[in-house]
């Protein structure tokens, strides 16, 4: 039983570790938790977190020959990810933002699920980020069971990470309430600029 326990603790302290790097995700989560509420910004996080249990499922087990294939079409990956993130960048500056309506809510939080999670498996560097860990735990190639409890740590620490980032972010929405045009523009030119980086760097 402890020995299962540390193990989650490790995939734990593996996922906060990886998601904690303010990056792209991070400015689009603190826009949606600003402009669309809490919810929103929950939801951007469950799809960043169910990414890297992906590929926290992917390092776990040691699949080499995916993480080959995944690393091998890392430029194109990085591309179309970057131009997702332009995308929202510039959806961001307009200030695209759905409806009040129940159906529109729902839809809203779908996409907002929906596009972390794609971003998040977009970047090939993340998945040499859990392998890179996992090697420093010594996790790599554990039993199913093991990896399992690894990947339920990992995801578990990811969405700690991002429901924390999203609660602080809500506190604090007031402060901004009346600046949101201002915070939209902000990050939106954030996000364009990642997403311009990962162009490049293409």
């Amino acid at each position: 039983m402890y020995s299962d326990l540390l193990l989650f603790m490790k995939g734990a302290v593996i996922g906060f570790s990886v998601a904690a790097p303010l990056g792209p995700i991070g400015f689009l989560c603190l826009q949606r938790t600003l402009t669309n509420g809490t919810a929103h910004g929950f939801a951007t996080g469950l799809g960043v977190a169910m990414a890297d249990g992906v590929y926290g499922v992917t390092a776990a087990l040691g699949l080499m020959a995916l993480m080959d294939t995944l690393v091998g079409i890392g430029p194109a990956l990085r591309l179309l990810g970057g131009l997702f993130i332009l995308w929202i960048g510039w959806r961001i500056l307009r200030n695209e933002s759905m409806g009040s309506s129940e159906q529109n809510e729902k839809a809203g939080l779908v996409k907002a699920f929906a596009s972390a999670f794609g971003l998040t498996l977009s970047n090939p560097m993340t998945i040499l980020s859990f392998l890179a860990i996992f090697t420093s735990f010594n996790l790599v190639g554990e039993s199913n069971t093991s990896a399992l409890l690894v990947v339920a740590g990992v995801f578990f620490g990811s969405l700690g990470w991002w429901i924390t980032l999203t609660i602080l972010t809500t506190v604090f929405r007031g402060l901004v309430q009346d600046k949101l045009t201002w915070v939209n523009r902000v990050a939106g030119v954030v996000v364009i600029c990642f997403g311009l980086a990962a162009v490049v760097g293409f």
